[in-house]
């Protein structure tokens, strides 16, 4: 997705219409088609991301299929009374719920539209000869045909072998989790546009609407957890998740005593506090075939570029899946190096320089190692066994509530702002 919207984007760009485009993906070309059975892989889009796409044209096609608005987030804890929300800002709704390969469509759909991008599918790379900074990048591939460019941009995964022949640092660890999807069937409530997340002792389950009868799950757990829950009936699957989700978790006293301390302290300073438990929707059923686990880990690359090089989207981090931006932080690397290769061809720099490379490298790096580093502490946060942690994870809900501000804070974090090419 990311890779290919880069391609457009660079494709579209009058600034770049002298240049040859080549689009390199590893896998053979899908012809999609319209299914009314939903795929159990989405992203959550933020606003920047909308509007990435609709500058791109590419949002008018994921329109012309289909999409979930969310406008409300509701987040809690071990205990549902703690707990808050997250709803519009002026500038637009919270998040929209797309199937990946909606996403996928769009995209190719505008590229089909661009003479300057080529496109070659189902072919993988064997060798990448990154050059000294005037001469050209060089591309092998299994077939034995060879490109040259003045400028290469990875985005080939996690896994990426332009960041092999980097030869950069990447730092990276494992959660020891796994991240189960599937497409659920709910009874019918008024929570169509609302989105949950419950964080509990191993991890977290957030449960994203697509219809008002059809919710998406995200559940990650402890791989060995995981494995068990992929071994169930889908009845008993459905089971367990629904008192997973309604039922309370077990609280530790430390863990009590605190949540009754900080309740204290909020009403003596009249600050307002969340009223009630959350109540979150009743599963009914799974839809067969659409369980599915992968791993989670974390990974950031201390370097974004090489002579002649860059990374973006997984390519250059990777997060955990419980706040949804991994597929942002992507995206706002398409726009990033865009703007940067932009500046230079208006200040007369060649394609792919040192000096425009280290401005997109600059810029990402900032916007998404804060992010990053949220997500990380948030993770361990409410996984760690160290009870004074654990409190403070499980009151961060009430507090946030009683602090407008903060929750202000967090909707920036999530990349609810707006921005656009130009």
């Amino acid at each position: 997705m990311v890779g290919s919207s880069m391609a457009c984007a660079l494709g579209k760009n009058p600034l770049f219409s002298n240049k040859s485009i080549l689009l390199i993906e590893g896998n053979p070309k899908k012809n999609w088609e319209f299914s009314p059975k939903y795929s159990n892989r989405v992203s959550s889009i933020n606003i920047s991301t909308k509007r990435i796409f609709e500058d791109l044209g590419i949002w008018k096609h994921i329109e012309g299929v289909r999409y979930q608005v969310v406008t409300d987030i509701k987040v809690w804890g071990e205990n549902s009374a703690n707990h808050t929300h997250f709803q519009p800002t002026p500038i637009g709704d919270m998040a929209f719920i797309v199937e990946n390969d909606v996403i996928v469509n769009a995209v190719t759909k505008e590229l089909e539209n661009l003479s300057n991008v080529s496109r070659l599918y189902g072919l993988k790379i064997n060798n990448v000869h990154i050059p000294e900074e005037r001469k050209m990048v060089r591309l092998i591939l299994e077939d034995g045909s060879n490109f040259s460019g003045s400028l290469l941009i990875g985005a080939d995964g996690a896994n990426s072998n332009i960041r092999s022949a980097l030869g950069v640092k990447y730092l990276t660890w494992s959660y020891n989790q796994s991240a189960i999807v599937a497409t659920l069937e709910i009874f019918p409530d008024d929570s169509t546009t609302v989105a949950w997340q419950k964080f509990t002792p191993d991890g977290t389950i957030a449960i994203l609407p697509l219809t008002d009868s059809l919710r998406s799950l995200v559940w990650s757990t402890s791989t060995v957890k995981a494995n068990e829950l992929m071994s169930l009936s889908d009845d008993d699957f459905i089971d367990l998740l629904n008192d997973s989700l309604i039922g309370p978790c077990a609280q530790d006293e430390f863990v009590k005593l605190t949540d009754n301390a900080v309740n204290s302290v909020l009403n003596f300073l009249k600050f307002p506090i969340a009223k009630g438990e959350l109540v979150p929707p009743y599963m009914s059923s799974i839809h067969s075939g659409s369980r599915a686990s992968f791993p989670l880990g974390f990974g950031h690359s201390t370097k974004y570029i090489g002579p002649r090089t860059a990374l973006i989207g997984d390519a250059a981090h990777r997060v955990h899946p419980l706040a949804g931006q991994g597929v942002n932080l992507g995206f706002c690397d398409v726009k990033n190096l865009q703007d940067t290769l932009a500046e230079g061809v208006l200040q007369g720099r060649t394609l792919g320089n040192f000096t425009d490379l280290s401005k997109y490298e600059f810029r990402s790096q900032t916007h998404n190692l804060p992010v990053m580093i949220a997500i990380d502490i948030l993770q361990r946060m409410y996984t760690t066994e160290w009870k004074p942690i654990k409190a403070v994870g499980n009151v961060c809900f009430k507090i946030a509530e009683s602090f407008p501000q903060i929750k202000v804070s967090i909707k920036n974090y999530l990349g609810v702002a707006y921005f656009s090419f130009t």
